[in-house]
């Protein structure tokens, strides 16, 4: 699957507003061990072009339960990463957080 393919926005959300993530980020700061809102807005973002806040969202998730999505988040870190391209600024420091975070 081509990496920018992972990041269409979940079919209820596909016509996102901004208050759409504003209310998912309203659910995450309530709750932030809701990371089926944290992921959704990770998606959110990502597939609206805000790189570094979906790999914010992602990073946590992965700082909370690796496991989650049977690893979703790593594996959807990888495919912005991917899409970025290797000489990306945000690729290398978000490639750093990760690999700190996974080998802590």
């Amino acid at each position: 699957m081509e990496a920018s393919a992972r990041f269409r926005m979940p079919e209820r959300s596909s016509r996102a507003t901004p208050t759409d993530t504003t209310a998912l980020r309203a659910r995450v700061e309530a709750n932030p061990e809701d990371l089926d809102a944290r992921f959704e807005l990770a998606q959110m973002e990502t597939a609206s072009g805000n790189y570094q806040a979906g790999l914010d969202q992602y990073l946590e998730i992965i700082r909370r339960d690796r496991a989650y999505r049977d690893d979703g988040a790593r594996k959807a870190m990888l495919d912005v990463f991917d899409l970025l391209g290797p000489g990306n600024e945000l690729t290398d420091r978000y490639r750093s957080e990760l690999a700190r975070v996974l080998f802590r």
